[in-house]
């Protein structure tokens, strides 16, 4: 499943959209209609019509369901929702020093395009 040119594998884009925007653009992607898709996610089809219009915020196990069922890495949805992966926060935590790092690499993309932070 590609998202914006990003295959599942790679690492996630700095300019991540909004979780309703994701959502419409993976399920459009897939090529299935709200209804089907809703059915195989075991929804009803006006509550993932409200939240791919953004009326409606999914809770963290049905958003874990829809990254798996769209073939996307769940910190992509994370960070759509404005959430930090847990396992990230914690490296931030306790390396804020890498705070500095990651705001440089942002602004000025490598060649790596930021795979070279160092460990």
């Amino acid at each position: 499943m590609q998202y914006d040119g990003l295959m599942r594998s790679d690492r996630l884009p700095l300019g991540t959209p909004t979780t309703a925007g994701l959502l419409r653009q993976l399920r459009e992607q897939r090529g299935r209609s709200l209804r089907a898709a809703a059915n195989d996610l075991n929804v009803a089809p006006s509550h993932l019509s409200r939240l791919e219009r953004g009326e409606k915020s999914g809770g963290e196990g049905l958003l874990r369901r829809m990254a798996k069922y769209y073939g996307v890495e769940e910190d992509l949805v994370a960070l759509a929702e404005g959430r930090v992966p847990e396992d990230v926060l914690a490296i931030l935590q306790a390396r804020p020093d890498l705070l500095d790092l990651i705001r440089e690499k942002a602004a000025k993309p490598s060649p790596t395009d930021g795979r070279d932070l160092p460990p």
